[in-house]
């Protein structure tokens, strides 16, 4: 199955998602206040060393501007205990029924979730996309940050 993934120099599709505190979320909350930073777990390891680096730096997210949110497919018990395990100062919202995952970040040809993350100003515009396939290394918290002042500085406002 070919997929047509969100891409640098598009919009951010639209969603709405419940959150790990039970609030709903939609993407439309932030744009035109925050640059997003929006990181779909795949559940490996190297997910949460992701989630607590973005944790420990946010607030450098937040000197500019920019929110991080975290996407977990599956249901509310797994987002609430990597929320309270790794006191994430961001959104953990969960995709459920998985159709927002559909549309960031397929499954593998073995079924399997992904790693994807996604950078955008705070219109929406994406000027960066990763989704792990297992040849590029994972972004650090400094490529990401460094993504965010990029797309601020791109910005005519």
């Amino acid at each position: 199955m070919s997929y047509l993934l969100p891409r640098a120099g598009q919009m951010l599709p639209a969603f709405s998602l419940p959150s790990s505190d039970g609030a709903v979320i939609h993407l439309s909350d932030f744009r035109q206040r925050k640059d997003l930073i929006l990181v779909f777990l795949s559940g490996k390891d190297s997910d949460l060393a992701l989630l607590r680096g973005l944790a420990r730096d946010d607030d450098l997210f937040a000197e500019q501007d920019a929110q991080v949110i975290a996407v977990v497919r599956g249901g509310p018990a797994r987002a609430v205990k990597i929320k309270r395990q790794l006191n994430l100062p961001y959104p953990l919202l969960i995709d459920a029924d998985g159709r927002v995952f559909d549309i960031y970040s397929p499954m593998d040809s073995k079924g399997e979730t992904r790693l994807a993350i996604y950078v955008a100003d705070r219109y929406g515009e994406i000027f960066y996309s990763f989704l792990d396939d297992g040849g590029a290394p994972i972004p650090s918290v400094k490529d990401l940050l460094d993504w965010v002042i990029f797309a601020e500085a791109q910005c005519p406002e």
